[in-house]
């Protein structure tokens, strides 16, 4: 202790400058980062296609089996375990209900800024810089648009990812939406309200 405060006092800066393990605690290399930033745009590239069974299990597929996806809105929080397209309590559930709940065909969604949560600053992103874990959080902005009948921004909000690399392969783990604060309630609320009738699973 002693000579940490000794260290403290005649390199206050630098000591002051170094990361916390709790804000720095891995490396990825650049084809990782990229391959995690290209699996936002297929997810939110995915989501936008029709409500097909082939549809659903192709934006399944960005997701290991035993994933976890959990949605906050303003009308509550529900969790879907699981990515088996043939189980339709699972995260294919909420492929389902957004497509045949809400009017998707007249939306589309992006990825607005993200951020690897937890990464070394200090590692410089070169092509031959090694990853460090096989673990990967990401912390993003979603944004959904008008994209007939009207104009704008539909709605807002954010993710928090968790990615795992399994056999050279790099998918979602766990995936946990918020809606921003101004979250427009009024406009899902006749949908959220007639959900039962309007909810239909896709089949093979």
């Amino acid at each position: 202790m002693a000579f940490t405060r000794f260290l403290r006092l005649l390199f206050p800066i630098q000591i002051f400058l170094l990361p916390s393990p709790s804000l720095a605690t891995y490396a990825l290399s650049t084809a990782d980062q990229l391959t995690i930033i290209n699996q936002l745009n297929l997810h939110q590239t995915y989501i936008d296609n029709d409500s097909s069974y082939a549809s659903a299990a192709l934006w399944l597929s960005l997701y290991w089996p035993d994933a976890i996806f959990t949605a906050n809105d303003k009308f509550g929080s529900t969790t879907w375990y699981g990515a088996d397209p043939k189980n339709d309590s699972s995260l294919k559930q909420a492929y389902d209900f957004d497509h045949s709940v809400f009017p998707l065909n007249d939306w589309f969604h992006n990825v607005d800024v993200y951020q690897f949560v937890d990464l070394d600053p200090f590692t410089p992103m070169t092509d031959t810089t090694p990853s460090t874990s096989t673990t990967a959080k990401v912390h993003w902005r979603w944004r959904v648009n008008w994209k007939v009948n009207t104009t704008g921004v539909v709605s807002t909000g954010t993710y928090d990812d968790v990615f795992e690399k399994r056999g050279g392969v790099w998918k979602c783990k766990s995936r946990v939406s918020n809606i921003d604060a101004n979250w427009p309630d009024w406009l899902f609320r006749p949908y959220f309200e007639t959900r039962d009738a309007r909810f239909k699973a896709s089949k093979p």
